[in-house]
């Protein structure tokens, strides 16, 4: 299941939807509660439980978020102390089956572009960043706030590189809060230039050329 809610931006005093042109972007606080099976975490598909229980999200400072479930998922999480202020967010990787092997060190690769990307850039600017791996018709990853998505990637190395791209949108677009739609280069640019940098550093033999 994946439910995607978009950005939200302030036109006049209405709040409308994010595909019209020419607006200004407002972060917000999103507050989501969800009503699910207590079983849904079960790595199998049992029979729906008939009680429900209430889930409630909060965040601060974003433009937009997705919500993903699946009773398949296997769940790993880890944290990491960012290099400056020491502030630990809590991350987590969410699969299936398809791709467990590449994704068994998944924790491992989002904080290590955690800790460089807020070296390089600033503080990570949420508390918990999670990567689902799950059905994408687009491309290999999509971002939001604290969270990613990615397709099938078929390599450790791949999905080290979508994990650290991805991620590093936390800053640029959601932080900054520019328009990725209007003016993508202002945040694909600088992100993929920090994923180069990145890659450089972890994979210092398949990227002997690029930026570090």
């Amino acid at each position: 299941m994946i439910l995607h809610f978009p950005i939200i931006i302030l036109w006049g005093q209405q709040v409308i939807c994010k595909h019209l042109k020419k607006t200004k972007a407002r972060q917000t606080l999103f507050r989501y509660s969800l009503d699910e099976d207590p079983d849904y975490v079960n790595t199998q598909f049992p029979p729906s439980s008939g009680n429900l229980k209430t889930i409630k999200y909060t965040e601060n400072n974003i433009h937009d978020f997705a919500w993903f479930a699946d009773k398949r998922f296997h769940v790993l999480k880890g944290s990491i102390n960012l290099p400056s202020s020491g502030r630990e967010v809590t991350t987590w990787a969410m699969f299936t089956n398809q791709e467990a092997y590449q994704w068994r060190k998944a924790v491992i690769y989002i904080n290590n572009a955690l800790y460089y990307f807020s070296k390089w850039n600033g503080d990570y600017p949420y508390d918990n960043f999670t990567a689902v791996q799950s059905a994408l018709n687009a491309g290999s990853g999509m971002e939001y706030p604290g969270l990613t998505v990615i397709g099938l990637t078929g390599d450790p190395y791949l999905l080290d590189d979508v994990i650290a791209h991805e991620i590093c949108h936390s800053w640029f677009y959601s932080a900054l809060g520019s328009d990725e739609r209007t003016f993508p280069f202002m945040d694909e640019s600088v992100t993929t230039a920090n994923e180069s940098r990145y890659m450089a550093i972890r994979y210092p033999a398949k990227n002997s050329g690029k930026l570090k």
